[in-house]
């Protein structure tokens, strides 16, 4: 394929993306000035196929990219554009999507584009009048040339990786490039009784599909001259389980919405980032979240609960210092009232140190010496 076809397509992805980029949104258009630099970094850097994709990304996402534009873009821009990114949908459909497409994409109709574009010396507008370029030749024509092999076996190895079976080139001849294997019918016929990968997925079975991926690589890797069907599978494989490592929901869903995507495709990229953030807050990252909300509330109700008992815990002290104290005065009292002493007095030699007298209440004797209790109780004379 020609550097003149290649460019071509990527022209017309650039002019698609802007003028989806330039329709309004619920009554908000991007800045004139800001639309072909975005949907030329779109294109270019983010790769992405459909303005639908950018949306996607959120507005956040977007002033970042403008960010890394080479120039600088008033805050008014910024603003315009984040506002474009939340309204709603009422416009902005790609020029893409209403174009009519070709039922058949075939090897030779690539080299027809190719031969084409280089017998045009560069003139787009001669280009564009003899060969309309659909969706699904572009990708074609990139698939082929990202993993060195014709769109017939690419499908094959699509068919292959959805059966867990090696399909034939000869098998799928004629077949349209990006048919689902679900819709075609010797696919059905020659793999009625086989567990597919789409109901493994579906099963959430992960190690299942896993085994799928890793059993087929096996069978690619006997054959001559299949290195690329086994690089295709290993490199999507491991990427994936290093991204979705311990998390199976996450792989399978992943694994779902990625072949929705590239329908009919095999495996033309090894991961794809924005798919995989997608999934991250639909899957594994909520239901991460809702685990880590149940254990930190069951936590939480464990902290009340010790919060609880240390108050009640915290009053029984309180009381006991409390009755601690009054105990503590009483005996302080007590040794007050109770203080040695020297001499004699009443009741003999260091009769100070005895009493008080419980009738009379003084120091110095005990009630059975007391002598005022003795001269009371004394019979009269």
């Amino acid at each position: 394929m020609g550097d003149a076809a290649e460019a071509l397509l990527l022209a017309a992805a650039v002019r698609d993306i802007t003028v989806a980029l330039s329709l309004p949104r619920g009554g908000v258009k991007i800045p004139r000035p800001l639309v072909e630099p975005l949907a030329e970094y779109v294109v270019t850097t983010l790769k992405l196929e459909s303005v639908d994709e950018f949306i996607s990304m959120g507005p956040e996402s977007a002033v970042s990219c403008v960010s890394s534009l080479d120039d600088e873009y008033p805050a008014p821009y910024l603003v315009a554009l984040r506002s474009w990114m939340i309204a709603s949908p009422t416009a902005a459909k790609s020029v893409a999507a209403s174009r009519p497409r070709m039922s058949r994409v075939g090897f030779k109709t690539m080299e027809k584009v190719a031969v084409d574009s280089e017998d045009s010396d560069g003139d787009e507008s001669v280009m564009s009048s003899r060969v309309a370029v659909s969706r699904a030749e572009r990708d074609a024509i990139k698939d082929s040339k990202r993993l060195g092999m014709t769109p017939q076996r690419i499908t094959a190895l699509n068919t292959s990786c959805y059966g867990g079976l090696m399909v034939g080139e000869d098998e799928v001849e004629g077949v349209p490039y990006g048919s689902d294997p679900q819709t075609l019918e010797f696919c059905r016929k020659k793999l009625k009784d086989v567990v597919t990968l789409p109901k493994l997925l579906q099963a959430k079975d992960a190690a299942g599909a896993k085994l799928h991926l890793l059993e087929l690589t096996r069978q690619y890797s006997q054959e001559e001259d299949c290195s690329p069907e086994v690089f295709c599978i290993q490199g999507f494989s491991t990427t994936t389980e290093d991204l979705f490592q311990g998390d199976d929901v996450g792989y399978c869903k992943y694994v779902q919405m990625y072949m929705r995507r590239f329908k009919g495709r095999a495996f033309p990229q090894e991961h794809d980032l924005f798919l995989a953030l997608k999934c991250f807050r639909d899957t594994s990252g909520t239901a991460s979240i809702k685990s880590e909300l149940t254990t930190l509330k069951a936590k939480l109700d464990k902290v009340d609960k010790v919060t609880s008992d240390l108050a009640e815990l915290k009053s029984k002290v309180n009381e006991h210092k409390q009755a601690l104290n009054r105990l503590e005065n009483r005996f302080n009292q007590s040794s007050l009232q109770v203080a040695p002493g020297k001499g004699g007095g009443k009741g003999g030699k260091g009769g100070a140190s005895i009493g008080p007298c419980n009738y009379c209440g003084e120091l110095g004797h005990l009630q059975k010496d007391c002598p005022t209790k003795a001269a009371a109780e004394a019979p009269d004379p």
